[in-house]
């Protein structure tokens, strides 16, 4: 029987990007808030943007099962599926489409690339004419915050822009929030699709330095817990980043997850520079290769002192009421396939 094959690291990002494309600076305490509300409204109408891509559905089905009532935004060929009790509003992103499909809207979820944020933009503006109260924005993932994420990384600036978007907007509709959501890598995600450097089915993995640095990651079920839990809150966590993390981990805890989770020691393991990587990653961003642009995410998270681990700033996990969840379970979840997909 033939092997079967985990795509290589080139193919997973082409993957992430294509999946993301059909579907967020400092903490409050660090910087002026603007219109915290003391008497928030009840949000009950909740509107998902990119619910087709990875993250997407985790979102939904995690609002159905809190009793929101969820409206899914889609363009006109997508060929996403929900469940009957979601509203499904498809059209062309238009002015006029997102003025009638924000109607009665309470707060909106952006699960939107990074490559498009003028999107973003133009549905946080249609959002503060329809009287929506709370934004997420799309900036799951790295913390923009940190100085040395934004110069390593510099297409940030997309993220960096967008919130600052939504802050100038804010700043003139008293009623709207925003609250921006810190994850570190989608573990669960980043795991089965070779991210992190392994191949599941050949039980192969690449290390970067050793894979001693550390990094937060949060798997997509606690993305779309968290999600759920802010917006029962509607009084707290305005106008703020939040930090949470399923767990704080490196390539070699996940490499030791791995072997226990198969059953076996025997896995070939490479040995690479993760500096070496960020120069060739930076190389093929500069050329306007979105594969190197998402390699160089990883190939810096994977170096001491690059902004991977965040935890240290104050994690939300525990006032959200998210689960404790345990990295050498998760991982072998994902070995054995039973993690990633949403299945209605």
């Amino acid at each position: 029987m033939a092997k079967k094959e985990t795509p290589t690291i080139k193919q997973a990002f082409i993957y992430l990007q294509s999946i993301i494309s059909n579907s967020g600076r400092s903490k409050a305490r660090d910087r002026p808030s603007f219109n915290i509300q003391t008497m928030a409204a009840t949000i009950k109408n909740v509107a998902v943007v990119g619910a087709g891509g990875n993250l997407g559905p985790f979102i939904v089905q995690t609002l159905l099962s809190s009793n929101f009532n969820t409206t899914v935004l889609a363009r006109s060929s997508s060929q996403s599926t929900f469940p009957s009790s979601v509203r499904v509003v498809k059209g062309d992103y238009s002015p006029e489409f997102l003025a009638s499909a924000l109607k009665g809207i309470d707060a909106i979820v952006m699960t939107i690339s990074t490559f498009a944020v003028e999107q973003q933009n133009m549905i946080v503006e249609a959002a503060a004419k329809a009287g929506v109260k709370r934004l997420i924005p799309s900036e799951f993932g790295s913390d923009t915050t940190n100085p040395i994420i934004q110069q390593v990384t510099p297409f940030y600036q997309n993220k960096i822009n967008a919130v600052k978007h939504i802050e100038k907007v804010v700043a003139g509709h008293p009623d709207m929030t925003w609250t921006a959501l810190v994850t570190g890598p989608f573990h669960d995600f980043c795991l089965k699709y070779g991210m992190y450097g392994f191949d599941l089915a050949n039980k192969k993995a690449t290390l970067y330095d050793h894979g001693a640095a550390k990094f937060e990651a949060t798997t997509l079920s606690t993305v779309g817990s968290a999600i759920a839990s802010i917006l029962s809150k509607p009084e707290k966590y305005q106008n703020q980043y939040l930090y949470i993390s399923s767990f704080t981990t490196s390539q070699a805890e996940i490499l030791a997850a791995l072997k226990k989770a198969s059953g076996t020691n025997d896995w070939a393991v490479e040995e690479k520079s993760a500096k070496v990587w960020e120069d060739e990653a930076r190389a093929k961003e500069q050329k306007g290769d979105v594969a190197g642009t998402y390699e160089l995410i990883f190939a810096t998270m994977f170096q001491e002192g690059k902004g991977g681990e965040f935890a240290g700033k104050g994690l939300e996990n525990a006032a959200l009421g998210l689960p404790d969840e345990d990295l050498e379970t998760v991982t072998k979840e994902v070995f054995e396939g039973d993690r990633h997909v949403v299945k209605w």
